[in-house]
């Protein structure tokens, strides 16, 4: 029993903090909203039936997120959002003069092979 109730508070916790990354993701994008929301879903879905669906549902992302759950596909208007947003982001990463050149070397290639994951997915 204790095992199964440290799961899902641990669940939970990792929900929550995927959700926050997910929300600030909405206003920066230097954060990917739906990776977040994605991982967010998956955590809630074993902890609480409720959460999961608010969060399925929820105005900002219930479009693309129901989408992607029903056909596996992005619609060209939100690859092509998606990809200005990463580009964005990398722009802002590599030119930065704080940011430690290790980041500077990591952050960009995962963003770029996340956009190759957003390309290379169908078209609804």
């Amino acid at each position: 029993m204790l095992h199964k109730s440290f799961l899902k508070g641990l669940y939970a916790v990792l929900g929550s903090f995927f959700l926050l990354l997910g929300v600030v993701g909405v206003f920066i994008p230097l954060l990917p909203t739906t990776p977040n929301i994605l991982l967010t879903l998956f955590f809630f879905a074993k902890v609480n039936k409720k959460w999961h669906n608010r969060i399925l549902y929820f105005y900002l992302w219930k479009d693309a997120i129901l989408e992607w759950k029903r056909s596996k596909s992005i619609s060209f208007k939100n690859k092509i959002k998606a990809c200005v947003l990463l580009m964005t982001s990398i722009v802002y990463i590599v030119l930065h003069p704080l940011i430690f050149l290790p980041v500077k070397i990591v952050v960009p290639l995962f963003l770029t092979f996340l956009m190759i994951f957003i390309l290379t997915r169908k078209k609804r």
